[in-house]
């Protein structure tokens, strides 16, 4: 059998073009890796050299059981109005209760222009797993 027989072969456009389209389909997965989120270490690194600042979208009680120091708590609500006399350029890490919900939350600032915007993947979990340090408060009775 030829080469252009073997191409001709209706069974085999069939697996060929299955071939393609599944080679394309995977590329494009790759061009699509999540680029919003950040992993501790390179929170850490936004923080430092950027100057980036934290703002934790979690509840008061969960802010106030452990957060990140310097880490400011807005509530979803406040967003426009809190970020209202942040440049807009600045860099900032977000986050919340899930990384689902840090990754809409992102997408939302970037929608109202904070280009610069991220989310800690695993959140308050991942930098506390990673021994950072968090500061807690005692319950008040």
């Amino acid at each position: 059998m030829s080469f252009i027989e073997f191409i001709a072969d209706p069974k085999n456009i069939f697996f060929a073009t299955t071939a393609l389209l599944t080679g394309t389909y995977l590329i494009i997965l790759s061009f699509n890796k999540n680029t919003l989120g950040l992993s501790t270490s390179q929170s850490i690194k936004l923080i430092n050299s950027k100057h980036a600042m934290i703002v934790d979208f979690r509840s008061e009680n969960d802010f106030k059981h452990h957060h990140i120091p310097q880490s400011k708590n807005i509530s979803l609500n406040e967003i426009d109005v809190s970020f209202k006399k942040i440049n807009k350029e600045k860099y900032i890490v977000i986050l919340s209760s899930n990384d689902k919900d840090s990754e809409n939350i992102v997408n939302k600032m970037q929608k109202i222009g904070f280009i610069n915007s991220y989310y800690l993947i695993g959140n308050i979990d991942s930098w506390i797993n990673d021994g950072l340090p968090v500061i807690t408060y005692k319950d008040r009775k």
